[in-house]
C-alpha cells in the first residue's frame, strides 16, 4: 500500500514506503487530504516502460480525523513491469480550482530470494534482515499517520479559532450597525436643523437687500433738489455701495440688530453670523413651546432645558386669561341657583307644575297649597329649587400629544 498526504494548498507527499512489488493484485494507493469533502480526486501511472495510463477516479472514505479520504486499488496490469513509476495525482475543488502533482515510486522485481542448499546461521540472518526491514517500514507509517493526525488537530484547532474570531466580527458589525443607525437619525435631524437655518437667512438676505434698496431711494430723493438726474444716479449708487461696506441694521425674526459691517459680500458674512447655536434660539427662545407626537425630549436634538407640560390644552392668552395663568377642569356640574318651582291654578280647579325665575300674582280660581295658603286660579307661586346635576365630562375630542416649554 502506499499512503499519500495532501495539504490544503493541493501540494502532495508520499509517506508510505516507496515501492510496490511486481505483479501485485489488489494493492492499495490510499491518499489523506487536508481538503472539503467536496473536491474531486483522480489519479493516473506513468509505468515503466513509459506508457502513461488516463485518469482513474479515487473513491470517497468518510474519515473521522477531519480528513478526507480517497482510495484505489491497483490490478495487475499496472504492476507487470519492475522499475521506476510514478503516480499522477489530480484535485478538482469546488470553486473550480486545479492541482495535479507526481510522485515517484519504485516497483521492484517480485523474485524470491534463493534459499541456501542448507539451513545454516546465514539464512536465519537473511530472515531476520527481511523482518527488521518490514518492522522500519512499518514504524516509519505509523509515524507518518501520526503527523497527519496531529496536522489535523492542529487545522481542527484553527477552524475553531476561525469560527470565534467571526462571531466576535459580527458581534463588533451588529454594534457598529447600530451606531450608523443613531448616527444617521441625529445626520436627519441635522439635515432639518439645517434647512430652517437656510430658511432664516434667506429672509435675512431679503430684509437686508430691502433695506439698502430703501436707503438708496431716500438718498436720491433727499439729493434731487440740489443735483441733475445724472447727479442723482450717482449719488444713490454710492450710497448703495456704502451700505454694502460700511454697514446697515439688518431685520432678523421681526426686530432689529447691532449694526454688521460687510467688509466683503453681504450673504457669506450673515451666514457665517448666523451659528447652528445662534439658529435654535432664533426659532425656540426661552419660553417657546414645542409640540411633538414622539416621546423624544427636544433637549435632545436641539440643546437646552424643557420643562414638559403634562395634562392640560393650550388657550391664547388675553385679559381674561393672562400670559402663563392655568385653569379649567376635566369634569363640571351645574348647581341649581335662583330657579324657582312654579304653582298655577287652573280654572279646572287643577294645579300645574313649571320652573319659573320670578314669581308674580293676580286673583281669579282659588287653590289651597301645603302650606295653607289659598290662591285663585290665574295667581301663582313659587318655591325655590334646590340640588345639582352629577359630574359630567367636560373634555371635547383630543389628541395627546407631548408639550415641551423651554425654560433655559
Amino acid at each position: 500500500m502506499i499512503v499519500i498526504y495532501m495539504n490544503s494548498e493541493g501540494t502532495a507527499q508520499k509517506v508510505s514506503p516507496s515501492q510496490i512489488y511486481q505483479g501485485s493484485n489488489q494493492s492499495s494507493v490510499t491518499v489523506f487530504a487536508n481538503v472539503p469533502t467536496t473536491t474531486a480526486m483522480s489519479i493516473a501511472f506513468k509505468l515503466p516502460d513509459g506508457t502513461n495510463t488516463s485518469y482513474y477516479p479515487m473513491t470517497y472514505i468518510p474519515n473521522s480525523d477531519g480528513l478526507a479520504q480517497y482510495e484505489f486499488t491497483l490490478n495487475a496490469s499496472l504492476t507487470q513491469k519492475a522499475g521506476q513509476a510514478a503516480i499522477a495525482l489530480m484535485a478538482v475543488f469546488s470553486d473550480g480550482r486545479q492541482t495535479s502533482q507526481l510522485i515517484a515510486f519504485e516497483i521492484e522485481p517480485s523474485v524470491l530470494p534463493e534459499l541456501p542448499p542448507s539451513v545454516d546461521e546465514s539464512a536465519y540472518e537473511l530472515i531476520m534482515q527481511y523482518l527488521q526491514k518490514d518492522r522500519e517500514d512499518i514504524t516509519a507509517i505509523q509515524s507518518q499517520i501520526n503527523d497527519i493526525q496531529e496536522t489535523a488537530d492542529n487545522a481542527e484547532t484553527a477552524a475553531n479559532n476561525a469560527v470565534e474570531t467571526a462571531n466576535a466580527a459580527k458581534a463588533t458589525a451588529d454594534g457598529l450597525a447600530e451606531s450608523i443607525a443613531q448616527a444617521n437619525t441625529k445626520a436627519d435631524n441635522a439635515v432639518a436643523t439645517a434647512n430652517q437655518a437656510e430658511a432664516t437667512a434667506n429672509d435675512a438676505k431679503t430684509t437686508a437687500d430691502g433695506l439698502a434698496d430703501s436707503i438708496a431711494q431716500a438718498n436720491a430723493k433727499s439729493d434731487n433738489a440740489v443735483a441733475t438726474a445724472n447727479e442723482a444716479k450717482e449719488i444713490a449708487q454710492e450710497a448703495l455701495d456704502q451700505a454694502k461696506t460700511t454697514g446697515t441694521q439688518v431685520e432678523v425674526n421681526g426686530v432689529f440688530a447691532e449694526k454688521i459691517l460687510f467688509d466683503s459680500d453681504p450673504q457669506t458674512q450673515i451666514n457665517e453670523r448666523v451659528k447652528e447655536s445662534d439658529l435654535f434660539d432664533l426659532v425656540y427662545p426661552v419660553g417657546s413651546v414645542y409640540i411633538s407626537a414622539l416621546e423624544t425630549s427636544p433637549a435632545s436634538i436641539f440643546g437646552g432645558t424643557w420643562e414638559q407640560i403634562q395634562g392640560r390644552f393650550l388657550i391664547g392668552a388675553n385679559g381674561t386669561y393672562p400670559l402663563g395663568s392655568t385653569g379649567g377642569n376635566a369634569q363640571h356640574f351645574h348647581q341649581a341657583g335662583s330657579l324657582y318651582a312654579q304653582l298655577s291654578a287652573q280654572s279646572s280647579g287643577s294645579v300645574a307644575f313649571n320652573y319659573i325665575t320670578s314669581v308674580t300674582y293676580s286673583s281669579r280660581y282659588r287653590f289651597i297649597t301645603e302650606r295653607g295658603e289659598e290662591y285663585v286660579a290665574g295667581q301663582t307661586d313659587g318655591v325655590s329649587v334646590a340640588g345639582a346635576t352629577a359630574n359630567a365630562n367636560a373634555l371635547p375630542p383630543y389628541l395627546a400629544v407631548n408639550i415641551w416649554k423651554r425654560t433655559a
